[in-house]
């Protein structure tokens, strides 16, 4: 990002391009929190972990900071055993520690061994959104 400044710079004699300076300020957020998007936790002997096709960071009034984890897809090799749950503790402890407000996931409505964990952690679930989906040829008629 530093190479684009300066061919910027150079360009239009020393001006600051601020478009290129907010995109390198959320690129180095996004570095900051890359490790929620992939991460390996060592749990007695077993090893699981979980990868996140998206990580979005968003600011509110006042400079809060929210991290949104989307698509979490969880590999855990053994059920069982408070793995998941030492999971959500480790995020939850890097949220905390990195003044994130919330710590959200998704989980499908039919999953209600996992609804019924989640609400035993004391999360609690959202109504305000719905999640809308364009597929084949409804999705090819969009792109025209």
């Amino acid at each position: 990002m530093l190479v684009p400044n300066i061919i910027y710079a150079i360009g239009n004699k020393g001006e600051v391009n601020h478009c290129t300076n907010k995109l390198m300020n959320l690129v180095e957020q996004i570095g900051r929190y890359a490790c929620i998007v992939l991460m390996w936790f060592p749990l007695m002997v077993w090893k699981f972990g979980f990868t996140s096709k998206i990580a979005m960071i968003s600011y509110f009034l006042g400079n809060g900071l929210l991290l949104l984890i989307c698509w979490i897809v969880f590999f855990i090799f053994i059920k069982g055993k408070s793995r998941g749950r030492a999971l959500l503790r480790k995020l939850a402890q890097i949220a905390v520690e990195r003044e994130c407000g919330r710590l959200e996931w998704w989980c499908l409505d039919w999953n209600k061994p996992s609804i019924d964990f989640y609400l035993s952690l004391g999360a609690k679930p959202m109504d305000e959104w719905t999640v809308y989906r364009v597929t084949g040829e409804t999705l090819k008629k969009l792109a025209e």
